[in-house]
């Protein structure tokens, strides 16, 4: 039985700025100038790990690609200041049997609470995982583009009708979806964007690669959980379920009804660092709630943010 008293407003952040206490909100004041500066050095260092990847990449064997692109990503955690925890229920660090479940794992599952979550799970996975991505990050810039590829295998999909009245082109290796309007929009490009999961999951000869799927569709604050889409359950593989949980020291939310990739990307960046946990268990131990990413979508029409 889903619980009735949690709100959709409670499950989403309206503002950059979360409700704290004054010592926290004193700290942020101080910590601004240097906060500025941190995230101007964490950008540049981006672009350097982004123009070194994309001018060597290319000209590497595939192990040697992956070893690369793994070398980036713990680099990318370490610029972020992101100390990375892999826990089990008690609250106990995992033993490496549980991070060889995870790493070995064909479908794995979690709860969405930020645009970073996919980094977080590719360093514990130790290697590349393939991501359904909305066609909507590659609008976000040459930089934010050109890290999701390298960090994630795309397979890039349209938003959901409810979300938005078109789809743009995809890029890379994308799942190409038929325009249509309405619910049969809608129908099409779930059936197609199953087919290339399908299709992913079937692969051979290649290197093992999980498929990383976040259900509820959107992000939330944590406090809940949105209703979960039942197409990584129509796999006919064993799916493996990850609590996810990032906090912060400063009273930053992670992402906003409103706020684009860019902003989130550099409100992470001001941010002293980050501790992101997983909770590996049989379930994710996160409260459910009745509600979905399309009524999320109707809750920013009724605020007028879309």
């Amino acid at each position: 039985m889903l619980p009735t008293t949690t709100h959709l407003e409670d499950l989403c952040s309206f503002s950059a700025l979360l409700p704290s206490t004054r010592a926290r909100y004193a700290a942020l004041v101080v910590y601004a100038p240097l906060g500025f500066v941190v995230a101007v050095v964490r950008l540049l260092l981006c672009l350097l790990v982004a123009v070194t990847h994309l001018a060597v990449a290319p000209f590497l064997p595939p192990a040697t690609r992956a070893i690369l692109e793994s070398a980036a990503v713990r680099a990318m955690t370490l610029i972020g200041g992101v100390r990375i925890r892999l826990q089990t229920p008690g609250g106990a660090a995992a033993s490496p049997r549980v991070a060889e479940r995870l790493r070995h794992a064909r479908v794995v599952v979690g709860n969405h609470v930020t645009q970073f979550d996919s980094l977080f799970l590719r360093v514990w996975c130790g290697g590349s995982l393939a991501v359904p991505v909305r066609e909507t990050y590659a609008k976000s810039g040459w930089l934010l583009l050109h890290l999701t590829r390298m960090v994630v295998s795309p397979i890039w999909t349209p938003p959901p009708a409810s979300h938005a009245s078109g789809s743009t082109e995809p890029f890379g290796r994308a799942a190409r979806v038929p325009s249509a309007p309405g619910a049969r929009r809608e129908r099409e490009g779930r059936a197609a964007v199953e087919g290339a999961l399908r299709r992913h999951l079937r692969r051979e000869g290649e290197p093992h690669e999980p498929l990383l799927i976040f259900p509820e569709g959107s992000i939330t604050n944590g406090a809940g959980l949105m209703r979960f889409a039942r197409g990584a359950f129509r796999l006919g593989e064993e799916v493996q379920p990850v609590a996810l949980r990032v906090t912060c020291p400063l009273p930053l939310a992670h992402d906003t009804l409103t706020s684009s990739l860019p902003r989130n990307f550099a409100r992470a960046l001001f941010q002293p660092w980050h501790v992101a946990e997983a909770l590996i268990a049989a379930e994710l131990g996160v409260p459910a709630t009745r509600w979905s990413s399309a009524d999320k979508a109707e809750l920013k029409r009724r605020y007028g943010l879309l």
